[in-house]
């Protein structure tokens, strides 16, 4: 009974891809051709200063015990368990390799983990641009970009594909400074895959998290 109700809230997770952050992955992008340069457009970037700042991944909030009560009632909206609720948002909004935090300054993105530990970090350059209606874009409807180093030694960190920033002011209110994101060894990993990494403002309050929670559900009030 218990991995059927994962299931439902699997699908229902992934059917309500965050508000004002672009449409839905259409399930027929699994049967596209991954790269293809039609995926690109001509709108560029200059460098990372659009993400500058440090991220806490959205999947943490589910072990701050502090914020229970609100998955408790975003869970209750939906009929299910709040412990089940959160172990599929975790697997939804899940950053590889365990990275917890990202600090992005200049054009280096420094990543770390749950003990705090240096993951990677490598300077970036812009490469690319998937338009919003290509299957290599994190979220379709609307672009992401592509950066990529040159640290030889880079890895599965070699590129980065950042959806534009989702600001406090855009979502009126309701969701803190938020973006998208992925990364790989290789363009073709880079665009394959099945998730929602999330990288929400550090330093945003306690109440600011909580109505991010319910804002990414749509189970708010307003």
């Amino acid at each position: 009974m218990k991995s059927r109700v994962i299931n439902i809230l699997t699908v229902s997770a992934l059917t309500l891809i965050i508000t004002g952050c672009g449409g839905q992955k259409s399930s027929d992008d699994e049967n596209e051709d991954k790269f293809d340069p039609d995926m690109l457009t001509s709108e560029s970037v200059s460098d990372l200063s659009n993400w500058e700042g440090e991220w806490d991944s959205f999947s943490e909030y589910c072990k701050d015990e502090s914020l229970q009560n609100v998955w408790e009632k975003v869970a209750e909206s939906f009929e299910l368990d709040a412990d089940d609720f959160k172990d599929v948002f975790r697997r939804l909004c899940f950053v590889p390799d365990d990275v917890i935090k990202f600090d992005i300054s200049g054009n280096t993105v420094k990543g770390f983990d749950t003990e705090n530990n240096e993951v990677f970090s490598h300077e970036y350059e812009y490469a690319a641009t998937f338009s919003e209606d290509s299957a290599g874009t994190v979220l379709k409807g609307d672009v992401s970009y592509v950066f990529k180093t040159d640290d030889e030694d880079a890895g599965f960190y070699t590129y980065i594909c950042l959806m534009p920033m989702c600001s406090m002011e855009s979502s009126h209110g309701f969701m803190a400074d938020h973006f998208h994101f992925s990364y790989g060894d290789s363009i073709e990993r880079l665009t394959n895959f099945s998730n929602v990494p999330t990288m929400l403002d550090s330093s945003i309050t306690e109440e600011q998290k909580q109505q991010s929670i319910i804002t990414f559900f749509s189970a708010s009030d307003q």
